[in-house]
């Protein structure tokens, strides 16, 4: 279950809509051709925020299930597409990091 959080500045907040619509799709093929997910599993947050000037106007944080077929050339895969898709469609170069985590201490609720 790969999870996109995507920080947008305030300043930046005319960018939702190219994100959701535009960006969001190409992320998602991203994870799904990588990790063999299926669409409904990858899940987008855009969380606009008060940024300190010197961070990043947009930044994104990608997280999922450690699985071993799930290496790091793969989650690069995801995170080059990612920083694409962002940069051409805004202009602005994110920061775009991911992380695994432990499915054994991973607890959640539906």
């Amino acid at each position: 279950m790969p999870t996109f959080r995507i920080y947008l500045d305030h300043s930046k907040a005319d960018q939702s809509r190219v994100l959701i619509d535009q960006a969001w799709p190409v992320m998602r093929a991203a994870a799904m051709e990588a990790f063999g997910v299926p669409a409904g599993v990858c899940k987008l947050s855009v969380i606009r925020v008060e940024n300190d000037p010197d961070n990043y106007p947009i930044s994104v944080e990608i997280s999922f299930l450690e699985k071993s077929e799930r290496t790091p050339e793969k989650t690069g895969l995801i995170c080059d597409a990612t920083f694409e898709a962002i940069r051409s469609l805004t202009g602005i170069s994110p920061f775009v990091g991911a992380s695994m985590r432990a499915p054994e201490t991973f607890v959640f609720r539906k």
